[in-house]
């Protein structure tokens, strides 16, 4: 046995950066029936103040015998021997002393048994930070694998004589020398997947796969010789063999750690990975290594929906820097892959075969790539199919109970999918999650909270919001200090009647608005087993989410800077930095490249003209705008007035009346278009403007879209209209045969049906939104100008 190092790298992914060092080992599989408990030993707790005597009076009657006092206040170790042991139920309702035990005794638990974690003993498992990472100890108390689940693992072949595979390798085809012998891996990497799969555990050599107590690896080889690629023709053929030999081999679980070019898909290729899908196989394809390129999107097969898409991590959580992601949600999980930026023995470590001339002897390699990642999500599948879990449920379990990377590592789901995959809750009897508000996620100041239970006693559920941290990891420190929000009955009357979802709204369990800022949030639960669950999560709780849709925005903001000499305006920041992601909180993406992009729209009155916000023009990844924008970024234009005279006017935005000078405020009092893809929030950083005497917002003949300045909603009847030195109410402007306006105000509803809506006279304009109103005077020239002045 060797342990050796290789730098080499190949890509295909079969693009894996390569380095060595692993070994691990295997033992019986074992299943985990529940919990073990003490032969006929139980625990008594018994009224306060009752004395030994009655105690041992009362435990004689059912048939026992006091084995010790515990150092916990009216807590007793019993042994219930002889043929009373059996009738214990009975015997505590049918005693002589019945009555009197009913009251005294208050509670009768059994003695459990605990154990270690389940540990190998391979020589190498010091090494395999990547098992820990994903919680293996914890599930292989409960689960080790059976060789009666199959995996397909379509690569380069695997090596089937290797010490920590024998036995373990059978069936399949090399597509590459057209022959039945798929074991003459040349490159490694196809038996480096297999061993992560299924090395044998516990077995004093090598290393340690997920499934260690038994597993079937099938090879279907399509890769040959380092640096060499594989077709779409030959890659129909490996997943049709699967699909021939699905029942041969019971292959239940497919392992692609290979792919294309980022975003591209190919349809004959997907067709063939349909037809396994339809065989409900569960597909595990690697996301590729793609990270470092401008285009780092997820390659096929991984790309299409039937796969689990993999990501890989490093062994802090962080997403690897090679690692392939979005450019949305391709990612279903993410899984460790290795990151040589830590350290060579930083990489996963796991089985390779070695050659010495012609002899080939088994040997472990460190090795990196979404190819390392994908065998541990092809392994984890394989794994819960050994314990029972029904092929139609393994995707979801995988995701449901995928866990977010530990501070500081920001999640993105883009980047995560649904997590960093954790097989300990994947396998627990039951699960609890948070679904709202998501990881990282920005929410309003009373969010919805949404959490997928699974096999839990519903009147143990405890919901904690923001509590003492002082370690970082997320969690309470002492859950026995803090206080749930909500919790045991109370918090059950809110789970759904599949009891498998609970959701409230914040309003519901406090009276008062979560603060603007950072909060955490840590959901707990006991299985019917009496498993404690848990979960936690963080989210932002911002002024503003905007839903995904078309609006009529408007930005209670000032971010134009005035230049005192000249009276020119630069913005301080663009609309990319204002408003971010609502799931991710990066900046809006405008580039005009992006089918997914944000649109902001600016209807200029001066001009009678649209202009709309647009990056990327003269880089595709320059999320920057035009130097000519004015959508945005120039929110005063030059014209001539009708003497002749060339003057700077505002194009949109206001002032304030009640200060010396009237610097223009904008956005502030600018009405957008505003149309999301997904949704956006306001970022909190930029205060709302303060405007306690008024805004004024300037107005031109024509249609006018303005915005409500404030972050709070004003009556339409406060509006005022100056014009040529006269004041007037809107309903006093809209009137007579001098009218200055309509006195209609047009806002836009997304409730319902979209369109147009007048705002009744008793109505309100509501922050965050823009208006329409068609004005019947009002000139560039100072002397004709028309102001509208909006009241707090």
């Amino acid at each position: 046995m060797k342990l050796h190092i290789n730098r080499a790298r190949w890509l295909v992914m079969l693009g894996a950066v390569v380095v060595l060092a692993g070994l691990w080992l295997v033992s019986p599989a074992l299943g985990w029936d529940g919990p073990i408990y003490a032969p006929n030993q139980y625990f008594v707790q018994v009224q306060p103040g009752t004395s030994l005597s009655t105690v041992q009076q009362l435990v004689s009657s059912m048939g026992g015998t006091i084995i010790k006092e515990m150092p916990l206040p009216d807590t007793y170790l019993v042994e219930m021997t002889g043929a009373k042991s059996n009738t214990t139920k009975r015997t505590l309702s049918a005693s002589p002393m019945g009555a009197q035990t009913k009251w005294v005794i208050t509670g009768f638990y059994p003695n459990t048994m605990h154990h270690l974690d389940a540990i190998p003993n391979d020589p190498n498992w010091d090494k395999q930070w990547n098992m820990t990472l994903i919680n293996m100890p914890q599930a292989w108390d409960r689960y080790k694998g059976n060789s009666a689940v199959g995996v397909a693992v379509i690569d380069s072949g695997v090596w089937g004589d290797h010490e920590d595979l024998k036995g373990r390798v059978v069936g399949g085809y090399d597509y590459v020398d057209n022959d039945s012998d798929p074991t003459n891996d040349l490159v490694g990497h196809g038996t480096h997947c297999a061993g992560i799969i299924g090395a044998i555990g516990d077995n004093g050599i090598g290393i340690c796969g997920i499934n260690w107590g038994g597993v079937s690896i099938i090879p279907v080889r399509i890769f040959g010789a380092p640096g060499t690629g594989a077709t779409t023709d030959v890659i129909v053929q490996a997943l049709n063999y699967v699909h021939q030999y699905k029942d041969t081999y019971n292959i239940q679980v497919v392992n692609m750690s290979f792919g294309g070019a980022p975003g591209v898909e190919d349809p004959v290729e997907h067709a063939a990975i349909t037809q396994l899908a339809n065989d409900q196989i569960v597909l595990c394809a690697a996301a590729g290594n793609d990270g470092t390129n401008s285009d780092h999107g997820v390659s096929a097969p991984a790309l299409y929906p039937e796969c689990i898409a993999v990501s890989a991590v490093g062994p802090t959580d962080q997403l690897a820097y090679y690692s392939s992601w979005g450019p949305s949600n391709e990612v279903d999980i993410a899984a460790p892959g290795g990151d040589d930026t830590y350290g060579l023995d930083m990489m996963v470590l796991s089985t390779v075969p070695q050659y010495s001339g012609s002899t080939w002897t088994s040997g472990y390699e460190y090795m990196q790539g979404t190819s390392m990642a994908c065998p541990h999500v092809a392994g984890a599948a394989a794994l819960l199919l050994s314990s029972g879990v029904a092929r139609t449920d393994v995707r979801n379990r995988l995701l449901d109970t995928a866990r977010i990377p530990k501070p500081p590592v920001v999640f993105d789901k883009r980047k995560f999918g649904a997590g960093i995959l954790d097989m300990a809750s994947a396998l627990s009897s039951g699960s609890i999650r948070i679904v709202k508000p998501s990881k990282g996620a920005y929410v309003t100041n009373k969010p919805d909270f949404k959490f997928s239970v699974r096999g839990i006693d519903p009147t143990s559920i405890a919901v904690y919001v923001d509590y003492t941290d002082l370690n970082d990891d997320g969690t309470p420190d002492n859950l026995a200090n803090e206080i749930p929000v909500i919790s045991g009955v109370p918090a059950s009357q809110y789970l759904d009647q599949t009891q498998t979802t609970m959701q409230f709204n914040w309003a519901e369990v406090s009276q008062v608005p979560l603060s603007v800022g950072l909060h955490f949030i840590y959901v707990t639960a006991k299985t019917t087993n009496g498993d404690v669950l848990s979960d936690w999560g963080v989210f932002n709780v911002v002024s503003q989410v905007i839903p995904a849709g078309v609006h009529l925005f408007s930005f209670p903001i000032s971010l134009a800077a005035t230049n005192p000499f000249d009276g020119t305006v630069t913005m301080t920041a663009n609309p990319s930095e204002v408003l971010l992601d609502n799931a991710t909180g990066a900046p809006l993406d405008f580039r005009v490249s992006n089918p997914g992009r944000a649109q902001l729209v600016r209807w200029l009155a001066p001009m009678n003209t649209y202009y709309s916000y647009i990056t990327g023009t003269s880089d595709p990844n320059d999320n920057s705008p035009r130097f000519d924008d004015r959508a945005w970024m120039n929110p005063l234009a030059r014209m001539t007035l009708p003497s002749g005279v060339s003057q700077i006017i505002p194009t949109g935005g206001g002032y304030r009346p009640d200060v010396a000078n009237h610097y223009l405020q904008f956005p502030a009092g600018a009405g957008f278009w505003l149309i999301l893809k997904s949704d956006a929030i306001i970022n909190d950083i930029y205060p709302a403007i303060s405007a306690p005497g008024g805004f004024n917002i300037y107005l031109y003949k024509g249609w006018n879209l303005i915005g409500n300045p404030y972050t709070t909603a004003v009556p339409r009847k406060s509006i005022l209209l100056t014009y040529r030195g006269e004041t007037k109410t809107l309903d006093e402007a809209g009137t007579g045969a001098n009218a200055w306006v309509q006195p209609q105000i047009y806002g836009y509803s997304t409730v319902g049906t979209p369109g147009y809506q007048i705002i009744p006279d008793r109505g309100m304009l509501n922050p965050y939104e823009g208006y329409w109103i068609r004005t019947l005077v009002g000139g560039i020239d100072p002397h004709d100008s028309l102001v509208m002045t909006v009241q707090p």
